[in-house]
């Protein structure tokens, strides 16, 4: 945020008030202190009510400071309620809640559930996300950021709507033509009333599918049921009353000469012209969720990791800045799309994200799991000076030995020797873009007869037999740092990371667990306050695991000054974190 702007309105005018305060924070004997009293004394989060002021207008009811509704909606989340309820039940509370009220400045009047949901509506994803990259350029001029390695994933969370079934649903399936409908219901109930069995007998119109193109070929097309009724006789407590279906199939005088009522039992119509020409009826897919954003996406089960589930809902990709030297990694840009959506064409947007705010990181790598395996991603990496670490997206491929032979290459992209063996990487050439592999005589460690050795017109050579492949020939299967080397797998194993900003936004923080939220626009926000919660949770535990680490070390050495090292880092490793020190 490059300048200040005043909030249109006084402060008269306010519920509430924040200001930053320095507070001091009390470690207790067992080294325990109050984290969230650390938070709010370590960030001034003033800076918010600026951001925000072209969203409100000068004149108005008097409402609440909008630094106070954002502090107490990351404070729910901070501190794991499950609910709104229980954090506004405790935040009213004298006792509880007075910390609450004293860090977010709110005086007298406690603000209702429906006052965060209208906070969060006018903000909307935007403005949450530029909040989100003001604290990570607070954090990142801390030196905890340096964007040297990113780490992008996906997160799949459901939608509050219940998912009926359909996959192929559109805003069309709201309001669908029922031809002749009518005509369907009205035979069907003439029959029952002629016909005393078929009394006290539920009965459905039903029609197809009129979208038969969305299904594939071959797959059965779907009969939807639009009304269920049943004729019954008519009792004392009804027979005053007239039905309105009746009325409009033209049956209510045959019921009432029959001493027969219609009772309806579902109906899905949502529009009846009364002039009934045409096609009067129409009516919602039964098969239609509440939610027209969310879409169905597909996520291995917790139970059992090795099959899929379906999950009506979005994803959640957040890209997290990766920092080995301190043993941390931080959420550095973020974006929501719909569940069913490709992860890896967003792999770039999210990268652009991070340049768009914070032009000064330059990544050096960028790790991704298999989604993201696509030549146009390569391409961006390479073109922006990134060196991509992504897991290769087998596609369908063959994989029997047979079929690796036939094509020359293994799974990994190491091509085979002239007799059979399968060849290592040896190093990566900058200026030809091409990897080097070569046998290292494995044939003299493997029990065959001496006339195989000997016959090799490679042997004569150090490295035994040696080849290349270069990007340009394979620029999905062909790495800087080649698939299958020990480089590799280290480089990936830091992706991590990207696994455990997910768990923390489900399974610890509750956030994206089962949230109460329908709509992308609903969706995007809490994916945005999600990750801040993510970034303010890592930043203060960093804190309070060095400070920790410091005062052990310093009662060791009898009061000395003390030097606290980071995790060991690999040297090539280093080199790409900090390459001038090369």
């Amino acid at each position: 945020m490059d300048t200040y702007k005043e909030f249109p309105r006084p402060a008269q005018q306010w519920k509430s008030h924040y200001e930053y305060k320095r507070l001091r924070v009390k470690v207790e004997p067992d080294g325990s202190f109050n984290w969230l009293r650390l938070l709010v004394g370590q960030v001034d989060f003033s800076f918010v009510r600026s951001l925000l002021a072209h969203v409100y207008t000068p004149v108005g009811a008097p409402g609440y400071d909008p630094v106070s509704l954002f502090l107490l909606d990351l404070f729910r989340y901070l501190d794991n309620y499950d609910s709104m309820k229980l954090f506004l039940k405790d935040l009213a509370d004298p006792f509880k809640g007075h910390a609450y009220r004293y860090y977010a400045g709110i005086h007298n009047t406690i603000p209702v559930a429906s006052t965060f949901s209208d906070f969060r509506t006018r903000i909307g994803e935007d403005l949450y996300n530029e909040i989100f990259h003001i604290l990570v350029e607070i954090v990142r001029r801390l030196g905890l950021v340096t964007g040297r390695i990113l780490s992008t994933d996906g997160t799949l969370f459901p939608t509050f709507a219940r998912y009926r079934g359909c996959p192929h649903f559109t805003p069309e399936c709201r309001e669908i033509p029922a031809l002749h409908l009518l005509d369907d219901a009205r035979n069907k109930a003439r029959e029952a009333i002629n016909n005393p069995y078929l009394i006290n007998k539920p009965r459905k119109a039903c029609v197809s599918c009129p979208f038969s193109e969305r299904f594939k070929p071959g797959q059965p097309i779907p009969r939807l049921e639009v009304i269920s009724f049943k004729i019954a006789y008519q009792s004392e407590s009804t027979t005053a009353s007239k039905d309105q279906t009746a009325l409009l199939l033209g049956l209510s005088e045959q019921l009432e000469h029959s001493g027969l009522q219609f009772v309806p039992l579902r109906s899905n119509l949502v529009k009846i012209n009364l002039d009934l020409r045409d096609n009067p009826a129409s009516f919602c897919c039964p098969r239609v969720p509440a939610d027209l954003d969310a879409r169905v996406g597909v996520r291995r089960r917790k139970d059992n990791p090795s099959k899929t589930e379906n999950v009506l809902g979005f994803d959640c990709i957040i890209t997290m800045s990766v920092e080995p030297q301190l043993g941390i990694a931080l959420p550095v840009a973020c974006f929501t799309i719909a569940g069913n959506q490709t992860e890896g064409e967003q792999f770039r947007r999210l990268h652009d994200q991070v340049q768009e705010f914070h032009p000064d990181l330059q990544p050096a790598l960028s790790l991704a799991d298999s989604g993201n395996d696509s030549i146009e991603n390569y391409q961006y990496c390479r073109r922006n000076k990134i060196r991509p670490v992504i897991a290769y997206n087998k596609r369908n491929e063959k994989l029997s030995q047979a079929a690796q032979r036939e094509r020359g290459y293994d799974s990994h992209g190491c091509p085979f020797a002239p007799c059979g063996l399968p060849t290592r990487p040896n190093g990566f050439c900058e200026k030809e873009q091409r990897v080097s592999f070569v046998c290292s005589k494995q044939c003299e460690k493997i029990t065959r007869p001496p006339s195989f050795h000997e016959q090799c017109p490679h042997r004569a050579n150090a490295v035994g037999f040696a080849t290349h492949m270069s990007i340009r020939d394979y620029p999905r299967l062909i790495l800087e740092f080649p698939r299958g080397s020990a480089k590799y797998q280290k480089l990936y194993n830091l992706r991590g990371a990207s696994e455990r900003a997910n768990s923390t936004a489900k399974a610890d923080r509750h956030i994206l667990e089962k949230p109460r939220v329908m709509g992308l626009e609903r969706a995007a926000i809490l994916s945005q306050i999600a990750v801040i919660v993510i970034l303010l949770k890592t930043f203060i535990f960093f804190i309070i695991k060095v400070t920790k680490s410091i005062d052990k070390k310093i009662e060791k050495s009898g009061g000395k000054v003390v030097r606290l090292f980071g995790p060991k880092v690999p040297d090539f490793i280093f080199s790409i974190l900090f390459p001038q020190q090369e």
